[in-house]
């Protein structure tokens, strides 16, 4: 008798076990390409940006402030025909004639300074309501029409008893400026007491703070200064420098926050490197920083960078 030995069919998992393990080797050739490919493409999506220094401040804009004066107005004692003495802009003693009165039955009257100080024709209705006597009980709801416009007491014109003739301020007094903002800015203020830098009329000036107080969401102030030419202005516009600081400035979207702390990716020769920096002050685009040179590079994408998140702006 003939006795045949069986052979076994072929395993059907060593198939399935060549096939995944060409397969992961597929795999990992095509990791390893895109790595390398990666490598070569990632420094290309980088942007960069060239440090320089300058000068940034935060600054609170004012539409409406309103300028206070110490001045009083003198009006007619009869009807006639005004006739200035003193010129516009004058500075006249007290009791010295300022205009004279002449009616239509040839009297005359003179009108004189109730005190020292400098003479102005133009009036507006807001000398008793706007003074530096009431200064700090102004409330805005009680001034929210504007001031109305100025009228002049020009040479010659025909005035009625009782109509406003001119006013003299008192230039030995200083202005003083009201204004009211956003109380979200009132911990940015200096001390009451201190200067204060602001532009008017597209020029530097400087102030005093006088006042500063907070109402609810609004805050009011109040500030001092020297200008004697403001003898007409009653509303006018500001821009308070609340902070400025000079260094290097780069871009709020290249600071980044790392194990807690502040700082942005720097170009090395070998690539980049995170650097700690401290933000001396930040504005809406761009910040004041210490750690840096000028003419540094720093990536102003850093959120293609593992592990970091970027800083919102303050």
């Amino acid at each position: 008798m003939i006795v045949r030995k069986k052979t076994r069919p072929p395993m059907p998992w060593k198939p399935l076990l060549a096939k995944i393990c060409c397969t992961g080797i597929l795999c990992l050739a095509a990791w390893f390409v895109f790595l390398q490919s990666w490598a070569m493409v990632f420094p290309f999506l980088l942007n960069y940006y060239e440090v320089e220094t300058g000068t940034l401040q935060r600054q609170l804009d004012v539409d409406r402030a309103l300028v206070i004066r110490d001045e009083t107005v003198v009006f007619a004692s009869r009807a006639g025909t005004l006739n200035p003495v003193a010129q516009e802009g004058q500075r006249v003693a007290e009791r010295e004639p300022v205009a004279v009165i002449r009616t239509s039955g040839g009297a005359s009257q003179v009108m004189e300074a109730p005190g020292a100080g400098v003479v102005c024709y133009h009036t507006d209705g807001w000398e008793k309501v706007l003074t530096p006597q009431n200064v700090l009980a102004l409330e805005l709801v009680n001034l929210d029409k504007s001031p109305p416009a100025l009228q002049e007491s020009a040479s010659g014109v025909f005035v009625e008893a009782g109509q406003p003739l001119f006013k003299v301020v008192n230039n030995l007094q200083p202005t003083l400026i009201w204004f009211h903002f956003d109380s979200q800015y009132l911990d940015l203020f200096p001390a009451v007491g201190k200067k204060l830098t602001f532009s008017l009329d597209d020029k530097i000036c400087q102030g005093t703070l006088k006042n500063l107080t907070s109402h609810g969401v609004t805050g009011q102030g109040v500030l001092e200064l020297d200008r004697k030419e403001l003898l007409h202005e009653r509303q006018v516009q500001l821009s308070i420098i609340l902070a400025k600081a000079e260094g290097p400035v780069i871009p709020n979207r290249a600071l980044v926050l790392k194990d807690n702390e502040q700082g942005v990716y720097k170009k090395t020769l070998q690539g980049y490197q995170w650097i700690p920096v401290q933000v001396v002050l930040q504005g809406e685009d761009y910040s004041v920083v210490d750690g840096l040179l000028r003419g540094d590079r720093v990536i102003t994408n850093p959120y293609l960078i593992d592990g970091v998140a970027s800083l919102p702006a303050n």
